[in-house]
């Protein structure tokens, strides 16, 4: 889940917004120096930056609680935390703290080196305390399925270091505007096709579906995009969801909403998955407008 928060936004990345998250690492400051999570801050100075840096928005002397309250999400993360050493560990210590400040902290119970392992590209061992250094962040498709279906924009698509750093072997690309980049390492399908609530989009749901489908069964890993990775995307990944799980529309939607947050298929698009939905399970069980409004 912390990968998708440090990479969602369609228009505008969310770390770009400085109140978006805060990331706390509890470990030795030495550690943290040599290398941490993308935007983490050490807990051994934590409430001493919070009220020292302007990047915040905060200035001295300004009460904590309301400080650490105007984040979206607080993560606290460290060593691997098991249930056993759970409320020994500096990390369940910190999040008591930060309750007390009525902060509603999460837990990277996994620590910092299992995320290290999965997504190295992700940690640092810089720190940033200027708005231009999150503007140079590079932001990484949606994980939707582990190592094998990742949702993004175009850009994305054409960044040779994003396609290794996810090891992506496939493509469907659902767009006007960008190229197939990397023909001689992926495979690609391409559909040129507009965001307009008039695009018979249904009609390619069985190619893209198979596509997906032969690429995930045979050990692939797969990036749909479009351009902004909102709208075509998401409803060739629905269709997808749909068939392959055999999930209702509504099902399949809030599934990938819940890893994407800023995805939303086009009212046209929504009507042509709900008639999907019925092909596929043999019964209309979304009504499209509860998911458009």
């Amino acid at each position: 889940e912390l990968y998708n928060y440090l990479n969602d936004g369609a228009l505008s990345p969310c770390i770009c917004d400085t109140s978006y998250m805060l990331l706390i690492d509890t470990r030795d400051r030495e550690l943290y120096e040599k290398c941490h999570i993308l935007l983490a801050r050490s807990s051994k100075t934590l409430f001493t930056e919070l009220q020292s840096y302007s990047l915040y928005g905060i200035t001295t002397g300004i009460n904590l609680e309301n400080a650490l309250n105007g984040f979206a999400f607080v993560i606290v993360y460290g060593n691997y935390v098991g249930n056993n050493n759970l409320q020994e560990s500096k990390e369940y210590k910190l999040i008591r703290e930060l309750e007390s400040y009525g902060v509603e902290p999460y837990l990277l119970a996994a620590g910092f080196e299992a995320f290290y392992t999965e997504f190295p590209f992700l940690c640092t061992d810089k720190q940033f305390y200027q708005l231009e250094d999150y503007k140079r962040i590079q932001i990484y498709p949606s994980i939707i399925l582990p190592k094998q279906l990742y949702l993004g924009k175009g850009d994305q698509a054409t960044n040779k270091k994003i396609m290794e750093d996810l090891k992506i072997t496939h493509i469907v690309n659902i767009t006007q505007e960008h190229k197939s980049a990397f023909p001689e390492s992926i495979e690609y399908l391409t559909l040129q096709l507009d965001d307009v609530p008039q695009t018979q989009l249904i009609n390619f749901f069985e190619k893209t579906t198979k596509f997906l489908s032969d690429a995930i069964d045979g050990g692939g890993c797969v990036m749909v995009h479009c351009n902004m990775g909102v709208s075509r995307s998401s409803s060739v990944t629905l269709a997808y969801l749909i068939k392959s799980k055999r999930w209702t529309l509504g099902e399949a939607y809030s599934f990938i909403k819940e890893r994407r947050s800023c995805v939303r298929p086009n009212r046209g698009f929504l009507k042509q998955l709900a008639t999907w939905e019925e092909m596929i399970l043999g019964k209309r069980f979304t009504d499209p407008d509860d998911l458009w409004f």
